[in-house]
């Protein structure tokens, strides 16, 4: 008769305790952690309960192992906590930075990029940047007669539609209500002048089965012409309203 070939005592306590932090590790990647503690604890005492038949148990690899399972538990666990608290931030992050109906930013980013544009230093890059502040025209009306719905529908794809017609560093957003807000990076007045007929005629063109013409008028400076936020913000608002009683659906920049 042939003997039977066994592995060495110390490989087959090796091999069980190896397999068993294999488990561990697969568990916490691959199941909720509910269920991979479980899979841990009964893979251990699995390990344990052989050793033991097996007559080659080695008391203090095997507590060895289990300070280095909870060890793999813990940092699984630290990091699922890491990667909620990272998820739970960038959603509050979006909340307080992105407008929810439209997607699109808010005017605490406007805020943020016209300083930083101002700060830049170079009397040439404020002459080269323009800001576009437009309003939905005669949408109380739309909200009256089709309802609050529409209204938002409206928003919504005027938005997109303003999206669709920036380009590299040029930036929109919601402004707050009906009024949205672009500014132009790389850009001398005259192109400002003609990007922002551009756009306007670009919300003229919206077809919508789901919604009536729309039109928007726009208020347009050159961010050289103040430097204080607030100033500036009321000089394009004036020519915003002065675009309304131009009889609307035009810009004005003078």
């Amino acid at each position: 008769m042939h003997a039977v070939k066994t592995l060495p005592h110390v490989n087959v306590l090796h091999v069980l305790l190896n397999t068993q932090l294999l488990v561990v590790v697969l568990a916490f990647t691959m199941l909720p952690q509910r269920w991979a503690i479980w899979s841990s604890v009964v893979s251990y005492a699995g390990v344990v309960v052989s050793l033991l038949l097996l007559q080659v148990m080695n008391w203090q690899l095997v507590l060895d192992q289990a300070f280095l399972c909870s060890l793999v538990g813990g940092l699984a666990v630290a990091g699922h906590k890491v990667g909620a608290a990272q998820s739970s931030a960038a959603h509050y992050f979006d909340l307080a930075l992105r407008d929810p109906l439209t997607r699109l930013p808010n005017r605490r980013i406007a805020g943020i990029a016209f300083e930083a544009w101002r700060q830049e230093g170079q009397p040439l890059a404020l002459e080269e940047a323009a800001v576009l502040l437009l309003d939905l025209d005669h949408f109380k009306r739309v909200n009256d007669e089709y309802g609050h719905a529409t209204g938002n529908l409206a928003l919504q794809v005027v938005a997109q539609t303003l999206s669709h017609h920036i380009q590299g560093e040029d930036f929109v957003c919601r402004w707050g209500g009906e009024e949205f807000l672009i500014m132009f990076r790389r850009m001398e007045p005259g192109s400002a002048l003609r990007r922002a007929t551009e756009v306007i005629r670009a919300v003229e063109a919206i077809s919508h089965p789901q919604l009536p013409p729309l039109t928007v008028s726009a208020g347009l400076a050159m961010l050289s012409e103040f430097t204080d936020e607030r100033q500036f913000m009321a000089l394009v608002d004036q020519r915003l309203y002065a675009a309304k009683e131009a009889g609307r659906n035009t810009v004005v920049m003078r």
